[in-house]
């Protein structure tokens, strides 16, 4: 479930659904939460040049349900953080996937990033990614 309760107009996203939209609405970056593989997640999306933005938290991956990235960040008393990079997309025939190993474009790992600091985060790496791959924001 990527979905539930919003909070109240003006105030910070509290799902992953409203996050996201925030994301869309400051970079034009539509993120999805996908399965990588073995249960872990990130989110990515396609900016307008081809090129993936993958996120994640911090030091680990992607809570599917933002209620439990909350219970986490209470437990441990500190935030999960975001990592975001922007990969090229892979060179493979028939692949449509970022390429994590020759495609890294930029990155940067924020962990004591809170929950709605990730569409500046966003900002940021296309920003420091090479003027060929850079959407216009």
């Amino acid at each position: 479930m990527i979905g539930g309760e919003l909070k109240a107009e003006g105030a910070p996203a509290a799902t992953y659904e409203a996050l996201f939209v925030q994301v869309r609405n400051a970079t034009g970056v539509a993120l999805d939460i996908v399965n990588t593989g073995g249960g872990c997640h990130v989110a990515r999306g396609r900016i307008e040049t081809g090129q993936w933005i993958v996120v994640s938290e911090a030091e680990d991956f992607l809570s599917v349900d933002a209620s439990q990235r909350f219970a986490d960040e209470a437990a441990r008393q500190t935030q999960c953080g975001w990592y975001v990079g922007a990969f090229a997309n892979s060179t493979g025939e028939g692949i449509d996937l970022p390429d994590s190993d020759a495609g890294h474009l930029a990155s940067l790992t924020a962990p004591d990033a809170h929950f709605g600091d990730l569409p500046a985060l966003i900002v940021q790496v296309l920003q420091a990614a090479p003027a060929a791959h850079r959407a216009a924001l």
